[in-house]
């Protein structure tokens, strides 16, 4: 059985994406009619609550003023994000098909970032709804925005990242939200309506992209619009063709329990920060840089909405990775570690971590989590931390395909690079594949602009390999000091192009400029073209290679070696990785 569920998601995925094509095009097609165009003419421009002024003017100039809605009532009520009507608003219009109408502000709430506008009009179709309290984390969701150069809605896709968010007014979603489809509709694979985009991170600069965004619930919506006199007629909207929509549901179905097992065995870090489980007596994995780089010895964790001590054992600040222990006899869920050799570029993965710290205490961040309250007992004051208020902890998942393996990326040896949404909070948590087994940790976001409080996720997130940290488990749980290996008495360099056999080759190995002990086998002028069964390409894939050893390994190396006559032989040497301790190296 377990065999063809995999079988069943590998087909699934050598499918995924021309059906998830065909289901946007359908989307697209059939439920245009729910989105309508909201156009603002105002004459003083300001931006929303907690989002400075300057910074917008500086970086995005002013609010835009043609944003999406969503039709919710049959008789012209029509919703809309808060946000986009921030300033003094002059007219309002909405461009619903062909059609213009002039629009009123019935309901405006700028916490709740949701407004509702009234049209004159009627009989207008409004779409399905789905069960929203069926929905779990890890169906697939598409949000549709208004065209702004056309009649036809731009859709963009991904899955329910939380259930319970904001008292449970809000889930989560990883679809694309920006400035121009919030108000947009959110709908299921079915077509059916989930809710409305809005809020797309009050932690973001600018509320842009951060592929964590949040939807108001379908449920909520209706009790606005029936409070305002909203009407509804028929049955709803309903997509015209679901040929692929069966297919789509298999591999969902097996992806959503992918997702409840992470989710069992996710940690959170009240500092900040993920983890996860590996072992069901308590190991967990996480950055170095968020539990180790506190120099804590214990640390405050959450494992399915209960709170614990977990000892730190040890941690590399190198290979940015720690090993703690939860101080608890119980027997925990965890995830397996595979083999992270075996995913290739487009496979899919999931991220599962805290980012923003919205899964904290029903989803919204907690205050002062470090600060620690003193107590009165037995006439002495005794520190105890604040006590957890009363919540759904529940982390946050995102979805996307590797986009690039083996990076060497600062001080990531071994990175895999993949286009799910990763934002801080996310570092520390498990980088997943389609079968629920880690094959990272997830540890850094890519950012054009490095700014400590102001990070969101662009489009790219890195993690280190499972296969780095499998290597350094064994001396991670003895709690031993960790030594990265190195090849001793060799200096490398690029080579030149002369040195190949044909001109052409350049690129492939590394050149060994100069030996100092002749012990190690190598000779000056030998091609390092492969070390344990890795292609050596770059001094700098030749460093991430030997750096995802211990000191002390084995590994076998093949060098390309020009003889005497001109010829060019292989050669296979064992070399035993030495250790850098006096070499200091800059973190």
């Amino acid at each position: 059985m377990i065999v063809l569920a995999i079988l069943l998601a590998c087909v699934a995925q050598d499918d995924f994406v021309e059906l998830q094509g065909r289901m946007v095009k359908e989307i697209s097609d059939d439920l245009s009619s729910a989105v309508v165009k909201v156009v603002v003419r105002r004459s003083e421009k300001s931006a929303s609550d907690g989002v400075p002024s300057k910074t917008l003017d500086q970086i995005i100039n002013q609010i835009p003023d043609e944003f999406s809605g969503t039709v919710c009532s049959s008789n012209g009520l029509i919703a809309a994000s808060s946000f986009c009507l921030s300033g003094k608003v002059d007219t309002i219009t909405v461009v619903h098909g062909q059609k213009e109408y002039p629009a009123e502000i019935v309901y405006n709430n700028k916490e709740s970032d949701i407004a509702l506008l009234k049209i004159d009009a009627k009989d207008l179709l409004v779409l399905e709804s789905a069960d929203i309290d069926s929905v779990k984390q890890g169906y697939f969701c598409f949000l549709l925005g208004a065209g702004i150069y056309s009649n036809r809605a731009l859709v963009t896709h991904g899955i329910i990242s939380a259930t319970y968010r904001y008292e449970n007014q809000y889930f989560q979603a990883d679809v694309k939200m920006n400035y121009q489809n919030l108000g947009g509709t959110v709908v299921d694979r079915q077509g059916k309506f989930l809710g409305i985009a809005c809020k797309v991170n009050n932690e973001t600069p600018w509320t842009q992209c951060s592929g964590v965004g949040f939807v108001f619930k379908a449920t909520e919506l209706k009790k606005l619009v029936d409070k305002h006199g909203g009407e509804t007629s028929g049955e709803g909207i309903r997509l015209k063709d679901l040929r692929c929509s069966e297919q789509i549901l298999k591999f969902q179905d097996h992806l959503v329990g992918v997702v409840s097992k992470a989710a069992n065995a996710y940690v959170f870090f009240l500092v900040g920060g993920s983890g996860f489980l590996i072992s069901e007596d308590g190991l967990v994995l996480t950055n170095h840089h968020v539990a180790g780089m506190t120099q804590n010895p214990v640390h405050d964790i959450v494992i399915n909405s209960k709170r614990y001590k977990c000892k730190m054992i040890t941690s590399d600040k190198f290979s940015d990775f720690a090993l703690l222990k939860v101080d608890s006899d119980e027997k925990f869920p965890y995830l397996d570690i595979d083999d992270s050799d075996l995913m290739e570029i487009a496979d899919f993965v999931f991220v599962v971590g805290n980012p923003f710290l919205t899964g904290f205490a029903k989803g919204t961040p907690l205050p002062d989590i470090r600060r620690l309250e003193g107590e009165e007992k037995d006439g002495k004051k005794k520190k105890s931390p604040i006590p957890l208020p009363d919540g759904n902890w529940e982390a946050t998942i995102s979805f996307g395909q590797i986009t690039s393996m083996h990076r060497y990326q600062d001080w990531y040896l071994d990175a895999i690079q993949v286009d799910a949404a990763v934002n801080p909070g996310n570092s520390g948590g498990p980088l997943l594949n389609t079968d629920g087994k880690v094959v990272g940790i997830v540890g850094r976001l890519g950012l054009k602009y490095l700014d400590v409080f102001w990070r969101a996720f662009a489009g790219l997130g890195m993690a280190i390999s499972s296969t780095h940290v499998s290597r350094y488990l064994p001396h991670l749980i003895k709690g031993k000091e960790i030594f990265h290996g190195y090849i001793e008495g060799i200096t490398i360099s690029d080579p030149e192009p002369d040195l190949y056999e044909t001109p052409w080759q350049r690129g492939d190995g590394v050149l060994v400029v100069g030996v100092t002990d002749s012990a190690t086998g190598f000779e000056p002028g030998d091609l390092i073209i492969n070390i344990d069964k890795y292609e050596i390409k770059s001094k700098e894939r030749f460093h991430g290679v030997v750096g995802t050893y211990p000191a002390g390994t084995t590994v076998k190396i093949i060098v390309r070696r020009k003889t005497d006559d001109g010829e060019f032989v292989s050669k296979e040497l064992d070399i035993k990785l030495g250790n850098p301790r006096a070499i200091k190296r800059k973190h």
